[in-house]
């Protein structure tokens, strides 16, 4: 706005869930009575929208008799605009505008230049705050389900203590470990265990609420976590799980059958302290068969002295 002396200056970018639509994500100069007025538009609306639709430079030197003028902008008193494209990792996905309220007003090359050249630095720093979002999603996100990994779990699980301490609630971890999985894997083959893993991680998803968190452990371990126990009846929770696990899964055009064991953890200590609680309730369920089992302390003191 300072350098090319323009009263008003936008940055648009398309909508990841509605690429017709374009948001208004960063602004000086629009007041705030009019600014949600103009926060959301189309693809082809105005220099911003036109600069998106076209992929380049866009410059409207009489605005108010233009056709893509947004109304509420002419009515504004914006006489000329102009409008570069910005990308992330090559692809248009937004534009920055700058408008400008004097009458007659031309934008010059050295102008046009210089709004190019902020474009490319906004398409830049998109970039790579992009390729940093995906890295941390890649690294705490299970490549073959898509469900949450161990590490994720284990930073929602500290957080959710957290704030349990402070409302007085408990939290609960439930543990769950596929109990034929590997004759699947020797008999099928590694590529339709795969293909049953995430079977089994869309099917917890299914039977996980708002309140809880599924995730995969690893291997064909899986984890659910419970935010706040008073809101959820984990022992359904843990029922819900045996029940989709054990419905008959289609894999390679064959039907396979598995059950599960889950071990149930409740509580408020340390977030490793309850997820080897899990642990050693999901081992005493599947020894005895149970389908779930709770923790209680004798299972840790009987695994001590062994």
């Amino acid at each position: 706005s300072e350098l090319l002396t323009d009263e008003t200056v936008g940055l648009r970018l398309i909508d990841r869930d509605d690429p017709s639509t374009i948001v208004l994500v960063a602004s000086h100069g629009i007041p705030p009575e009019m600014l949600e007025r103009v926060r959301f538009g189309r693809v082809g609306d105005g220099a911003g929208g036109q600069a998106i639709l076209r992929e380049e430079l866009v410059v409207i030197d009489s605005y108010g008799s233009s056709p893509a003028a947004i109304p509420h902008f002419a009515n504004f008193g914006v006489k000329s605009a102009m409008a570069a494209p910005v990308r992330e990792g090559g692809k248009v996905v937004g534009s920055l505008t700058v408008a400008r309220e004097k009458e007659g007003h031309t934008y010059t090359e050295a102008e046009r230049d210089i709004l190019v050249a902020f474009a490319k630095h906004a398409s830049i720093a998109l970039t790579d705050a992009k390729t940093v979002q995906d890295a941390i999603d890649q690294a705490l996100q299970d490549p073959l389900t898509n469900l949450p990994n161990r590490a994720l779990l284990a930073d929602r699980l500290d957080q959710a203590l957290a704030r349990a301490e402070r409302r007085g609630h408990e939290v609960a971890v439930l543990f769950c470990d596929l109990d034929q999985f590997k004759n699947v894997n020797d008999s099928l083959g590694h590529a339709a265990g795969d293909e049953l893993l995430v079977s089994v991680g869309r099917r917890l998803l299914g039977c996980v609420g708002s309140g809880a968190m599924a995730a995969r452990f690893g291997g064909d371990e899986f984890a659910v976590l419970v935010e706040d126990t008073s809101r959820t009846d984990v022992t359904a929770l843990a029922e819900c799980i045996l029940r989709a696990i054990e419905e008959p899964f289609a894999v390679r055009g064959m039907e396979v059958f598995l059950s599960g064991s889950i071990g149930i953890a409740t509580g408020t200590s340390r977030a490793e302290d309850l997820l080897r609680d899990a642990d050693l309730a999901m081992y005493d369920a599947k020894k005895r068969g149970s389908g779930h089992e709770r923790f209680h302390p004798e299972m840790h003191t009987s695994v001590v002295e062994r």
